[in-house]
């Protein structure tokens, strides 16, 4: 009896997943078997392909936060609060105190029954002083990123604005300093006041520059547009004015 070869192709294809998951099963200390014990394609297709590498992602644990040590040739972070390895496990599941709040969007579905994706906000206390790097958990795209642009600012108004405001703070050093000179106070205030004096400078600055500097993406400005450009179009519109 003949029949032809493609009618095999089912039962081969069945015959290798089935003795592919048998081997894949016996790897539980696998790190990747808890996130995908079976095996086949597992991707939404309702989500974006953005969506889908911040989800593989976070599921595999593999983000800039727990996984940049690797390539700094640094120690494995650890979680500041229980000195545990910090994971994205750790983070959302292990440690409570790491995790603030934690809300599900639901759109009164069940989500077993529908290819939908879990909405979720996650609100998290822990912080990395790292430059350039999100301690936040959210999905918004790089480009909306703003900065200081102090190519563009009134600096005229920002010296004055922290000239104005220095002037406290100048004087309550002078007024510690003269007092330590006489030891009238102890190091423990003159701590206190160095410290309070370094939080009002910082909030100087910051204020300052709130009012004085814009702040805008970083494509947001021409950076071939000069002053010559403005008068030229000031002239245009003279020009053809009615």
């Amino acid at each position: 009896m003949r029949f032809p070869v493609s009618d095999l192709l089912t039962c081969v294809n069945q015959l290798c997943v089935k003795e592919s998951q048998q081997l894949w099963s016996q790897c539980t200390s696998n790190k990747l078997y808890s996130v995908l014990p079976v095996i086949g394609r597992n991707r939404n297709p309702s989500l974006s392909r953005y969506d889908s590498v911040l989800s593989n992602r976070l599921r595999i644990g593999h983000t800039r936060l727990t996984n940049s040590y690797l390539l700094k040739g640094e120690n494995q972070p650890e979680c500041q609060i229980c000195d545990s390895p910090l994971t994205v496990k750790h983070i959302l599941i292990d440690c409570i105190c790491l995790s603030a709040a934690l809300s599900v969007i639901d759109p009164d579905i069940n989500f077993s029954d529908h290819l939908l994706p879990l909405l979720a906000v996650i609100e998290c206390s822990i912080s990395v002083p790292s430059r350039n790097m999100k301690t936040d958990f959210t999905t918004s795209r790089p480009n909306t990123q703003t900065q200081l642009r102090w190519d563009h600012a009134d600096l005229v108004s920002y010296y004055k604005c922290t000239g104005e405001r220095f002037c406290p703070v100048l004087s309550m050093l002078d007024n510690i300093l003269l007092q330590y000179k006489y030891e009238n106070v102890t190091d423990h205030t003159v701590e206190a006041v160095i410290e309070n004096a370094y939080n009002e400078i910082a909030d100087v600055l910051f204020l300052a520059a709130k009012d004085s500097v814009p702040e805008r993406r970083k494509s947001f400005y021409k950076f071939w547009w000069d002053e010559e450009l403005d008068i030229l179009k000031e002239a245009s519109v003279k020009a053809n004015r009615l």
